[in-house]
């Protein structure tokens, strides 16, 4: 039976900021507890302005940090707490003891528990916020790419029909903000050499997007920098502008055959279509946290530890591994996309008996 009221859901996470990733998480949240729902026969709602049922902390690197918007929030709340998918933000370091008591406290809270990777799930034991938690990638894995149409339709971005090879870079506004592996100086030089060399290597068209315009980080600029110290050959490549809507934004990764991505989140679709790419990974160790849970962290590099032999050595051992590749990580993550669905089956249980008892109202 459905309730006579909706349960209303809060998304809890670092949403609305202009970055595709993170706002393509909030839609495939919404999508999967829509789909769960529906299969209880449960109504749902998500409505910041009326009385929560279910918070929900999405996915992003955002435990282990004072993230002031988020944590004010989730303690606030007295519905039921599930986590879907976050990773940890200070994997290895220490904190504060009454940042960690803070922590604890909330995760403590959680009815159920879920994070990216086996990183953050060892993070949380070691804090002793957490005893278990399992490990259930990021939600955008759950994300269907849409029809696009020009400029990011396939004939307007190769029209010699050759491979298509997506960029990504980002520029951070305020040098020293975050802690990054590599200063933005040296990962431009490691860009300007790494480029040509994959575009060769698959007799590629070059494209490059922007996954992320804001305060703190614009790609655009990051893909003006970049193609400026590119081959000339290389001087008038397509620079595809932020798009507002994350689904339109990320759609843009079907039409991509390999990707070199600074950001994680271009990556991780590119590897959900079943499209594997070398991933880079440039802070907290969160690229290493997803792939790990997939069972690939040998195709993630550091981007401190890279050079343009080592890349090229790895995607040649991709390349050939290929096939076998691509058939395990459908299986990882059939299997991922099932534990976030029964983790987000059993909180909306939780969030009805928890609107029952509030309201005495029959479901």
């Amino acid at each position: 039976m459905h309730s006579s009221q909706p349960l209303n859901i809060h998304l809890i996470g670092w949403y609305g900021f202009n970055a595709t990733g993170d706002d393509l998480i909030a839609v495939c949240i919404r999508r999967l507890l829509r789909e769960c729902a529906q299969r209880l026969a449960l109504d749902v709602s998500f409505d910041e302005g009326r009385q929560c049922h279910l918070a929900v902390l999405g996915g992003g690197t955002i435990i282990g940090c004072d993230s002031a918007n988020i944590w004010p929030r989730i303690e606030s709340i007295s519905a039921p707490l599930a986590i879907l998918g976050p990773g940890f933000r200070n994997m290895g370091l220490s904190a504060c003891r009454a940042w960690r008591d803070t922590m604890r406290e909330i995760f403590q809270r959680a009815v159920v528990a879920g994070v990216r990777g086996p990183l953050s799930a060892k993070q949380l034991r070691e804090w002793g916020m957490a005893s278990s938690a399992d490990v259930i990638g990021d939600p955008a894995i759950n994300f269907e790419p849409v029809a696009t149409s020009p400029p990011r339709d396939p004939a307007a971005l190769s029209p010699n029909s050759r491979p298509l090879v997506g960029i990504c870079i980002r520029h951070l506004k305020q040098p020293g903000l975050e802690e990054r592996y590599l200063n933005a100086s040296a990962t431009y030089d490691l860009f300007a050499r790494l480029v040509p060399a994959v575009l060769q290597y698959f007799d590629a068209d070059p494209v490059f997007f922007s996954f992320c315009e804001n305060q703190f980080d614009s790609d655009g600029t990051g893909a003006e920098r970049l193609r400026a110290m590119l081959p000339f050959q290389y001087r008038q490549t397509p620079i595809l502008a932020y798009h507002p809507d994350p689904i339109i934004a990320a759609s843009l990764i079907k039409h991509v055959d390999y990707l070199i991505s600074e950001r994680m989140h271009p990556s991780i679709l590119m590897w959900s279509l079943s499209k594997p790419c070398i991933v880079i990974d440039y802070q907290y160790r969160k690229a290493e946290d997803f792939m790990s849970g997939l069972g690939m962290a040998d195709y993630c590099l550091r981007v401190d530890r890279l050079d343009v032999e080592r890349y090229m050595k790895r995607l040649e051992q991709l390349e050939n591994a290929r096939t076998d590749v691509v058939r395990r990580v459908r299986i990882a993550f059939a299997q991922q996309r099932a534990d976030q669905q029964s983790l987000s089956r059993k909180a909306l249980g939780k969030a009805a008996a928890y609107l029952h008892s509030r309201d005495g109202k029959s479901l």
